[in-house]
């Protein structure tokens, strides 16, 4: 996989954090995380990391928004972005 660092043009963090929260309200918990929309969610106990993933690609937001994202193609990362995006449309 290839490793990305706090590189604030690959992804919105903002976003990614209003998907988990989605994931929270419409999701099914299981073995510790939440399912919805091809995504899968977890925070620590505190809630101050979130963590996004699907088969191909995971995203860590950390405090302050600084955030690790792993994946292997620019496709699998585009896929992805678009998951979190229909996820955060589907919020209401």
């Amino acid at each position: 996989m290839k490793n990305q660092y706090n590189h604030p043009s690959e992804l919105d963090t903002h976003l990614a954090v209003q998907a988990f929260q989605v994931l929270r309200t419409k999701g099914e918990r299981c073995a510790g995380e939440f399912h919805y929309g091809g995504l899968k969610g977890s925070t620590d106990f505190d809630g101050y990391t979130v963590s996004l993933h699907d088969d191909r690609v995971s995203l860590t937001v950390f405090f302050k928004h600084r955030f690790t994202l792993k994946y292997s193609k620019q496709e699998d990362l585009a896929a992805f972005k678009q998951k979190i995006q229909s996820v955060v449309s589907d919020r209401i």
